[in-house]
């Protein structure tokens, strides 16, 4: 629990129960009045939880920091056992590492699927698992999104499983959505794939 103190020290307490006992953790941030003040005041303007916001930063920084990581294997060097680089590895979305590369190769297969999700969201504005496939499997049609087998490849972008692409949709119901974990991400990129 996070508790913004008069002191205007932020202090953090988490109680982990391990085995029936508790372990407390706590951390504590001094931070200047105003900055202290101005926290107060956005989040009574946005009537948010202190607790939810210092969460979802945490959140963002953990990120952040795991994607920097995987991308140099130098910074890895500070972790001070193998778990916490496992524990790196597993966490962060494997696509998310990914997509700026497929987003420079128009002829790479994820490259391909992208593009014609984007293709058929412009178009319908949903994404039918019927109508991808089709835009992914007609190569008179649809030469720039054509892919060999769509039905493998298009489940190794369903999930981070080991020997998948990383996850990049989702099914709801009949309809393909972009998977939240990688939104951000391929958001930033869209544009690579929404060229002719």
């Amino acid at each position: 629990m996070f508790l913004l103190t008069e002191l205007n020290k932020l202090v953090y307490n988490e109680n982990i129960f391990d085995g029936g006992g508790i372990l407390k953790i706590a951390y504590e941030l001094t931070v200047v009045p105003e900055v202290a003040e101005k926290f107060k005041i956005a989040l009574r303007l946005d009537d948010e939880n202190s607790n939810e916001v210092i969460e979802n930063f945490m959140l963002k920084y953990i990120s952040t920091s795991f994607a920097k990581a995987v991308k140099d294997p130098k910074l890895m060097t500070n972790l001070k056992s193998l778990k916490d680089i496992e524990i790196i590895r597993n966490e962060l979305p494997k696509a998310k590492i990914r997509i700026p590369k497929w987003a420079i190769r128009p002829n790479q297969t994820n490259h391909k699927i992208i593009k014609a999700f984007f293709e058929v969201e412009n178009e319908m504005s949903y994404v039918s698992l019927i109508e991808l496939k089709r835009r992914c499997e007609d190569e008179t049609r649809f030469p720039d999104t054509y892919v060999k087998d769509f039905k493998g490849n298009f489940y190794k972008m369903k999930t981070d499983a080991h020997k998948s692409h990383g996850k990049v949709f989702e099914l709801e119901m009949d309809n393909v959505v972009i998977w939240k974990g990688i939104e951000e991400k391929l958001m930033e990129y869209k544009e690579y794939f929404e060229r002719i």
